[in-house]
């Protein structure tokens, strides 16, 4: 979230990063997460790749979360993996 602030890069609507990362490791489900209409945020992996495709950010930094990048960022015709910030950090950049 600094780094999106820093340079100035609009979330887009995503939520916010600790949201993301239990959304990502499947602690969000549909059922046991009511999520209001106008936040309209995703609740599963899925759901969230089908929004970064739709309407994500220039940038993605992303910490961990394996599997997400080899199912969504890996796969994804819009984003490709521009380096390694840290042995943690990863740096996306949408086409």
């Amino acid at each position: 979230m600094r780094s999106h602030w820093k340079l100035s890069e609009p979330r887009h609507g995503f939520p916010h990063a600790a949201n993301t990362n239990q959304i990502l490791s499947g602690k969000w489900q549909r059922g046991k997460v009511i999520m209001p209409y106008h936040f309209s945020h995703p609740v599963n992996s899925k759901e969230y790749c089908t929004l970064l495709e739709k309407k994500g950010p220039t940038l993605i930094f992303l910490r961990g979360q394996l599997n997400f990048v080899l199912s969504c960022l890996n796969e994804s015709s819009i984003y490709r993996f521009k380096k390694k910030l840290s042995e943690e950090v990863n740096l996306f950049i949408r086409n």
